[in-house]
């Protein structure tokens, strides 16, 4: 789906059916599995929020469906819709207490 240090601006990607891993690359070696994500996950805010490259791989374990949702739809979502804005800031706030 992506590669690390990808620009973030291709968008976040909703999980609609299946597995993907996300993963880090690792020089001379395997890349690193970080996580599993399946339906309903939300891969990419993090990137689009922080405007930085992106920080993992993202590879299907399975068939694969997603929705992508581009740059300005994602921010016009976060600025217009409290309730969605509070659901990520929990999302992000549970990557830093990981």
């Amino acid at each position: 789906m992506f590669h690390k240090n990808d620009d973030p601006r291709d968008g976040a990607y909703m999980v609609i059916d299946g597995e993907a891993d996300l993963l880090l690359p690792q020089e001379g070696a395997d890349p690193r599995l970080i996580a599993t994500v399946g339906s309903g996950a939300l891969v990419g805010e993090l990137g689009l929020i922080r405007g930085e490259p992106r920080a993992l791989d993202m590879r299907a374990k399975s068939e694969l469906t997603c929705l992508r949702i581009s740059e300005e739809d994602f921010m016009a979502v976060v600025e217009n819709d409290a309730a969605t804005a509070f659901r990520l800031l929990q999302v992000v706030a549970g990557y830093v207490n990981t």
